[in-house]
């Protein structure tokens, strides 16, 4: 089996880009101004989803920072899941069918598939690529993905989150082939390695849900690369949703 080097060269240098314009890895996210802008507004369904949609992505960013900062550090995990939830609700009350949200939206499901929490995965379509594949309908995932054209040069700054940068991932799982999906997972690596380190995929959110599911299929993961990290691989991730609660998530039941 290929192997690949742990991190790229560009590693220490995105992390010294971040802390450069002003990038604290030790603190939680200020909520304050989405909070307040969210006061100030009609407090209509629009103004929910993009209070959630910013959410999603400031917390998306925190479990980025935390993970530069500490590995191991459990807040990775807990900002994963903020950033998942708040993605679903904002899909909830309408994100999916703003452009602007789309790729945050997939971005989310991931993030909560990859810690296990499979459940708020459901409240997109049950017919899903994603979906199909949590549920074992993998004859109708197959059927899905043969409408997905492949796309080998993806955009600099792409987060890699489409089906088409993932097709044959999905692929290698439904026919059952440990070796394609691991040497799919590096063939991947490689490309979006050639970054620059201004767009360097510091989490590979959609590979680490990828490698949960197909664990579940009896496939392994082989490697070991700083995109993918082992504390979101760990089997007894521990999700107590009554403490993590989101400001304001208890109001999405009145739309």
């Amino acid at each position: 089996m290929e192997q690949i080097a742990y991190q790229s060269k560009k590693w220490d240098k995105c992390k010294q880009e971040l802390l450069r314009i002003g990038y604290d890895f030790s603190k939680a996210p200020n909520l304050d101004s989405y909070m307040q802008e969210l006061e100030n507004s009609k407090k209509e369904a629009k103004d929910y989803c993009n209070y959630f949609g910013c959410l999603s992505l400031l917390y998306h960013e925190c479990a980025i920072n935390f993970y530069l900062n500490n590995p191991n550090d459990p807040l990775v995990i807990e900002n994963t899941y903020y950033s998942g939830m708040a993605g679903v609700l904002c899909q909830k009350l309408g994100g999916l069918h703003l452009s602007q949200w789309k790729n945050s939206f997939q971005t989310a499901l991931y993030e909560l598939v990859s810690i296990d929490c499979t459940d708020n995965c459901y409240l997109q379509n049950n017919d899903s690529i994603l979906s199909c594949m949590l549920t074992g309908k993998l004859e109708l995932a197959e059927r899905k993905l043969s409408d997905i054209d492949i796309d080998l040069s993806p955009q600099v700054g792409s987060q890699y989150v489409e089906l088409k940068y993932l097709k044959n991932l999905y692929l290698a799982i439904i026919k059952n082939d440990e070796p394609t999906f691991n040497r799919e997972i590096i063939n991947r690596i490689k490309i979006y390695r050639k970054n620059p380190y201004t767009h360097a995929v510091i989490i590979d959110f959609p590979v680490l849900a990828l490698i949960r599911i197909a664990k579940k299929y009896g496939l392994n993961y082989q490697n070991n690369v700083a995109e993918i990290p082992s504390i979101l691989l760990n089997d007894k991730i521990t999700i107590q949703p009554e403490r993590l609660k989101l400001p304001f998530s208890d109001k999405i039941s009145t739309y």
